[in-house]
């Protein structure tokens, strides 16, 4: 399996928010859910392109952006996961240099 197909299924069965460090860095929302304020985030990070190892990050990091898939999948209810990380995101935006 691939890593947005684990990070979906990672997010939706137990219900937390994945960050995955690599190329691309993405964020994973629960897909049927709505937003908690006392979700657990877990951060991985893809190392010398052959494993993954858990990153251990500040309260309040910068999040990656979420997939199209996610928004293109995602149950109305879980519209709130956006609105509860958008600060977070937009953070990430403005960290991240835009590649033309």
């Amino acid at each position: 399996m691939s890593l947005p197909d684990m990070g979906y299924l990672i997010a939706n069965r137990y219900n937390v928010v994945l960050v995955c460090l690599g190329n691309p860095c993405i964020t994973f929302f629960p897909m049927t859910s709505s937003h908690s304020p006392n979700v657990s985030i877990y951060c991985i990070g893809f190392v010398n392109q052959n494993h993954w190892v858990q990153v251990n990050m500040k309260e309040g990091f910068p999040l990656p952006p979420v997939t199209l898939d996610w928004k293109k999948f995602r149950s109305h209810i879980a519209t709130t996961w956006m609105l509860g990380f958008a600060g977070r995101m937009q953070h990430w935006q403005l960290l991240t240099p835009v590649l033309a």
